[in-house]
């Protein structure tokens, strides 16, 4: 049974705080970036690897092929933590199949602050109630540890 320590929304994908908070606080083997145009985009891969520790397995998949991996049970018996670039990402990925119960959201540009690192526009919203009514249940953790933050209470605030 593959091991998912961690579904994490971060528009940065893998840079410092994932890099060297995340994955050694998970202590993952493998990280996942789901994106389609990192997948499709071989300097942005380069990028990504360079910002990864070299004892951490990195993919850089289209949502297509991570759907299709993790539907497959390809990392079974390793321990994963999957960065997107955003929710849509994670709506595409759910609808392809793929099931998950928690996501945890870090930095996000939008038109209306959630929280210091959270910006929403009406499409990210939409997508968040989505996966919410699916009973996804969401975090928004800047680091491990972090005080819980009421994600849900926070989106019933805004106006769209």
């Amino acid at each position: 049974m593959q091991d998912i320590k961690n579904i994490r929304i971060d528009e940065r994908l893998v840079h410092g705080q994932v890099a060297t908070v995340w994955l050694r606080k998970l202590k993952v083997g493998r990280c996942i970036v789901i994106d389609d145009a990192a997948a499709a985009n071989d300097l942005e891969r380069l990028m990504l690897r360079s910002s990864t520790p070299q004892d951490i397995k990195l993919s850089v998949l289209s949502v297509e092929k991570a759907a299709a991996n993790l539907l497959a049970q390809k990392y079974d018996g390793q321990s994963v933590m999957i960065v997107v670039r955003s929710v849509q990402t994670l709506v595409a990925l759910y609808k392809a199949g793929y099931r998950f119960k928690e996501i945890n959201v870090g930095n996000i540009s939008g038109a209306q602050k959630v929280k210091r690192s959270v910006f929403l526009d009406k499409e990210d919203y939409d997508d968040f109630i989505f996966l919410h009514e699916q009973g996804v249940a969401i975090t928004a953790l800047m680091v491990p540890g972090e005080e819980n933050f009421d994600f849900m209470g926070a989106l019933a605030k805004l106006k769209f």
